[in-house]
């Protein structure tokens, strides 16, 4: 009998064991976006990469200005999308 139930610890822990290895938990996302009329500089990306935050898109966005003659001129800005994982 002494045989059979360390059979079946090690059976119910071995499952265990794999059912473990074999979840994993996906983190969960926390994003920040950045908007300037300036391109980020490298060393700027480094400061954000030791907070963690890790680059996932730049978008240009056109900016239309109109001034009190109407002539219309168009600057673009930068729209940056960071990610890390939530704490």
């Amino acid at each position: 009998m002494k045989t059979h139930t360390r059979i079946l610890l090690a059976t119910v822990a071995a499952a265990f064991i794999a059912v473990g290895c074999a979840t994993t938990k996906s983190p969960t996302w926390e994003y920040k976006t950045r908007t300037s009329t300036n391109r980020i500089t490298m060393s700027m990306l480094g400061n954000y990469g030791k907070s963690g935050w890790e680059l996932v898109t730049v978008d240009h966005i056109p900016v239309v200005r109109t001034d009190t003659n109407s002539v219309a001129t168009t600057n673009l800005m930068y729209q940056y999308l960071f990610k890390r994982p939530k704490h």
